[in-house]
């Protein structure tokens, strides 16, 4: 098991995709944080105007109520709440699955470990770890955008930081998990890319929802893509504790998928 994480996770320093994938996020980090203090400073907000953009909402309204908002809410409300973290460590996931069988890696591997499901937890972890490093890089980010424009926001406890932290990383898992399950099925980077698109960013659902709504039930509290659009602040426990029994429910239910699908012969 160490012996395949130490190589997961050289592997993963080596190729360049996740360190695109955080550039990206962190540009748009610093886009998102452009157009906020736009929206917050009256002259910057006029000058945009004289320019030619165009504000839907009253140009002579007070804005500073945002600033009252903690770095965490502001942090996710910029880049979390649409799913692109998930999506660009879903793809990561596929690519590292995919190319696992495209190179025969797989069947090195499985020819001297028997136990296959060493294989799936070393890639979670890796992923998770990634999540990790990009949630505290981007959480970083902030704290230097708002250093160099001088906003400030309201200032969050570590224990709500860890809160934040740990709940995201959890959806991470159950996304991640359902990736590796579709990478593994399809072994197809089209198809598992494809998926990491569709469904954490949303579109599944809302293709879903409409049509049971039609027969008067919803399921968008109980998918993966609901917890991060229900996500709520302030963090407490009463209000994380339902959202995170889903997630976790699916992680186990995409684990035990791809538990039941590394066992196929003809990966050996």
């Amino acid at each position: 098991m160490i012996s395949l994480l130490r190589i997961d996770f050289e592997r993963a320093r080596k190729s360049k995709t996740p360190y695109i994938f955080l550039g990206i996020l962190i540009l748009c980090l610093f886009f998102s944080g452009l157009m906020l203090l736009i929206v917050l400073k009256p002259e910057l907000r006029n000058a945009a105007l004289d320019l030619g953009m165009e504000i839907t909402i009253d140009d002579q309204l007070d804005f500073s109520f945002l600033t009252q908002k903690s770095n965490i809410e502001v942090l996710h409300s910029m880049v979390l709440d649409g799913g692109g973290l998930y999506i660009f460590l879903c793809i990561i996931m596929t690519l590292f699955v995919c190319n696992d069988f495209e190179s025969g890696f797989t069947k090195n591997i499985f020819s001297l470990e028997q136990k296959r499901w060493k294989y799936l937890i070393s890639k979670l972890i890796v992923i998770q770890v990634l999540c990790v490093i990009y949630i505290i890089a981007m959480i970083l980010a902030l704290f230097l955008f708002t250093q160099i424009v001088g906003i400030t926001f309201a200032s969050s406890p570590l224990m709500d930081y860890l809160k934040f932290i740990l709940f995201l990383c959890a959806i991470n898992g159950g996304f991640c998990a359902q990736s590796l399950a579709v990478s593994m099925l399809t072994r197809s980077k089209a198809a598992g890319i494809a998926a990491a698109i569709i469904i954490p960013g949303g579109l599944l659902v809302s293709i879903i929802e409409p049509l049971c709504n039609m027969f008067h039930f919803s399921i968008f509290k109980w998918t993966l893509y609901g917890t991060i659009k229900l996500f709520a602040f302030p963090l407490t426990s009463s209000q994380l504790l339902f959202p995170f029994l889903v997630v976790i429910a699916w992680t186990i239910v995409w684990i035990t998928i791809s538990a039941v699908l590394i066992q196929k012969k003809d990966i050996a």
